[in-house]
């Protein structure tokens, strides 16, 4: 088992730029076309750092020498909005798969991969706790390390042993947001 985590430098000026640009741009898209309420910019954040770790799974375990496999994906139900779960669950893993399948060539012939639909943990469960103390492990790392109740000791032994991987999604949620505003942008 390995464990990816994914994280975003909050303070850096052009994402706190870029995530107010695209939470206004957002906000007219989602009125305009799906009479939904204004998605916050937390949910926003979720879904680039999720997409993220998501991608670095399969790509690390095909690097790591895996052969075809199918993915069932399972996040903890933090309030999704009702109209957002459709397009966060179905349409994020067909989403995955169009930008996953053509790397597969690239690590082996013929290589084949299927990314099942992602699926809440809504009720208490063995996996849904595993979930959260994972996300709770991990989350210390950004906390005050000079308070005792953070303790980052569980996440380093992690890591020490190689079965953590820890990257920033700063950058990638940059891109992905101003070239989702530009492409609309380009359809007038």
């Amino acid at each position: 088992m390995s464990i990816y985590v994914s994280s975003v430098n909050t303070t850096n000026p052009t994402f706190r730029k870029i995530i107010v640009d695209y939470e206004c741009f957002g906000e007219s898209a989602r009125r305009k076309f799906r009479s939904a309420r204004k998605r916050l910019i937390p949910q926003i954040i979720h879904a680039h750092v999720l997409d993220h770790c998501l991608f670095n799974v399969i790509t690390g375990y095909f690097e790591a020498g895996g052969g075809d496999a199918t993915f069932a994906v399972f996040i903890d139900d933090w309030s999704m909005p009702e109209n957002d779960i459709d397009i966060s669950l179905g349409h994020r893993a067909a989403s995955l798969h169009e930008k996953i399948r053509p790397l597969c060539a690239g690590f082996a012939e013929g290589r084949l991969v299927a990314i099942a639909p992602l699926e809440l943990l809504k009720r208490d469960s063995t996996r849904k706790r595993f979930v959260d103390v994972v996300a709770s492990t991990f989350s210390r790392a950004y906390l005050k390390t000079d308070n005792q109740k953070y303790s980052r000791e569980a996440a380093d032994i992690l890591r020490e042993c190689g079965r953590a991987n820890c990257s920033d999604a700063t950058q990638y949620s940059i891109k992905i947001m101003q070239a989702v505003m530009k492409r609309a942008s380009g359809k007038g």
